[in-house]
């Protein structure tokens, strides 16, 4: 599968840019590119990211500005996709109203990754809810594979998919950090792990069961190569 260049495309995200004007021309080059890129025969996934605005006490989004939001975007992808993949979501709310936004033009298969921090209690998205939470939730949604991605290193997602597991029958996807970020001097992030470190764990996440694998932030084209030797080896 190839992922388009969507992350940060959204109505709402683009608007902190002042560039929302611009939402079908952005969108559209991306899908231009992925279709470029990708190799024969491969699935293109258009990739949903967080809206960037927050419902109170935090930010003044609500769920009716996001559906808004999320469907001006899907509108402009839908035909040029194969199947979406909405991550990096920290807000299970958000993550509905992105869901109920792309079901409401599309039929296509739905990836819904979320992100987790691990605490002493477990597993939790910033805004406090659960792992279990948040799967019971997307399940209800009806979505095709279940996830996490971004913040967690490797390792840690390690123990988080041994969860997953546990408490849902659907696909898993995964894509961890190479590590946790280390800040420089300019205010640059740079992830550290060696790139084997990281596929070994991916190794175990995928022989714990999961369907889909990547690579989120620290990640390189060299870490996707990797990937998929361990992927061909098993």
């Amino acid at each position: 599968m190839c992922q388009s260049n969507t992350f940060g495309a959204s109505y709402l995200n683009l608007q902190t840019y002042k560039v929302e004007n611009q939402i079908r021309e952005i969108n559209e080059r991306a899908l231009e590119s992925i279709k470029k890129a990708r190799p024969l025969n491969r699935l293109i996934v258009a990739d949903i990211g967080p809206s960037g605005q927050f419902r109170p006490p935090v930010g003044n989004a609500n769920p009716d500005q996001w559906v808004s939001s999320f469907t001006k975007q899907a509108n402009i992808l839908k035909e040029g996709v194969d199947l979406w993949h909405i991550e990096t979501m920290s807000d299970i709310e958000e993550m509905i109203a992105a869901i109920e936004a792309i079901k409401s033009i599309s039929t296509k298969p739905i990836i819904s990754s979320m992100t987790y921090k691990k605490t002493k209690r477990g597993f939790f998205t910033i805004m406090g809810d659960s792992l279990e939470k948040c799967v019971g939730i997307q399940e209800d949604a009806v979505v095709d594979v279940i996830g996490a991605n971004c913040t967690l290193g490797s390792d840690e997602m390690v123990h988080l998919i041994k969860e997953l597991k546990s408490i849902t029958n659907l696909p898993i996807s995964a894509k961890p950090n190479a590590g946790q970020p280390r800040i420089d001097k300019n205010n640059r992030a740079h992830y550290d792990q060696p790139i084997q470190d990281f596929v070994s764990d991916i190794r175990q996440i995928v022989q714990l069961g999961a369907k889909i694998v990547g690579g989120c932030c620290g990640t390189s084209p060299d870490t996707i190569c990797e990937i998929r030797k361990v992927i061909d080896s098993l």
